[in-house]
């Protein structure tokens, strides 16, 4: 597998500095119309200590996770994202992907990454599969 073993994505409101302090953040987040993936159970972790806030919004996301809340928010939970070839760094969506066309239009994203045009479905990722 080409993946990392690490979470692809880690969330922590707590800093530890050389000295051995804690440095307490707080924490705002959201994630909208991405693909979070990997070959780990979970590829997204959050580490909360309690202290500051931790405010959390993923929605419209395809996301590797146990984390059962968030099966909501228009959200897909372990589902392939089936990239066209991860190992070499192709993200872009193979034709069987159920993250074609399950995005939330924003206004203000028009184009992907690639400066291809956003249509009125938009897809997850950073890239809007052509027909």
């Amino acid at each position: 597998m080409c993946y990392s073993q690490d979470p692809a994505l880690v969330f922590s409101n707590t800093n530890y500095t050389q000295e051995d302090s804690t440095i307490v953040n707080d924490i705002s987040l959201t994630i909208v119309n991405s693909i979070i993936w990997g070959n780990n159970d979970d590829e997204i972790l959050f580490v909360d200590n309690g202290l500051g806030t931790f405010q959390i919004s993923i929605d419209h996301t395809l996301v590797k996770s146990k984390i059962s809340e968030l099966n909501d928010f228009n959200n897909i939970l372990n589902k392939d994202p089936k990239f066209v070839a991860p190992c070499s760094y192709t993200y872009e969506l193979d034709t069987l992907s159920v993250a074609e066309d399950t995005g939330r239009v924003i206004p203000t994203i028009t184009t992907d990454i690639l400066g291809n045009i956003r249509d009125s479905k938009p897809d997850l990722g950073a890239y809007e599969r052509l027909q």
